[in-house]
């Protein structure tokens, strides 16, 4: 288990421009490079369409040098919080809305996204792994819905609660029947759960 964090880096985007970057979502593409997703929160300011809520990308060799890919990866009203996973041989990425959803887009590529439907009701800040043939989405609060298609989850009965606000859940797999659980909490602290 990784016990040791180092000290914190600044990630820098070349080609950023007045974008602000928020909810970073980093995925390992098969060549060893990381793509990170991110929602550009700078369009949630007074005056603006909440229309123009856009996902966005950048790519990097090391992890901390990034530079902006072209164009936007998804907009659709009221999103934030970009989760992405692949499935076979296309993309799908979750997200947030400001209704208290859970929508998804799918992408061949992983660069253009198509919406697809709402995923879950009454839940926001997903995060999904896969499991044994299960989707499990973990969401603010930290409720857990699972499914077997990816497509249309259900709400359990399990819950992770902790000492005040549990938020921003972060899920991975460490080895058999052992995982790791970043959260926020409302003391600005972020915490782990085996």
């Amino acid at each position: 288990m990784v016990k040791n964090w180092s000290e914190k880096q600044m990630v820098a985007i070349k080609g950023l421009g007045d974008k602000t970057f928020v909810d970073p979502d980093p995925y390992l593409l098969d060549d060893g490079r990381i793509r990170l997703y991110y929602f550009d929160i700078s369009t949630t300011k007074e005056d603006r369409d909440l229309s123009d809520n856009a996902i966005y990308s950048a790519i990097s060799e090391d992890g901390v040098n990034f530079t902006e890919e072209e164009g936007k990866r998804f907009a659709y009203r009221g999103i934030f919080d970009p989760d992405v996973m692949k499935i076979g041989d296309f993309y799908r990425m979750f997200f947030g809305t400001d209704q208290e959803q859970v929508i998804y887009a799918d992408s061949e590529d992983g660069l253009s996204f198509n919406y697809q439907g709402v995923a879950l009701e009454k839940g926001s800040i997903p995060n999904v792994i896969y499991e044994s043939g299960t989707y499990y989405m973990f969401t603010g609060g930290i409720e857990i819905s699972t499914s077997k298609d990816g497509k249309n989850f259900a709400k359990t009965s399990n819950k992770f609660e902790a000492d005040g606000l549990t938020a921003d859940p972060g899920v991975v797999k460490l080895g058999e029947n052992n995982f790791f659980m970043i959260y926020k909490t409302n003391n600005n602290l972020i915490k782990k759960a085996n």
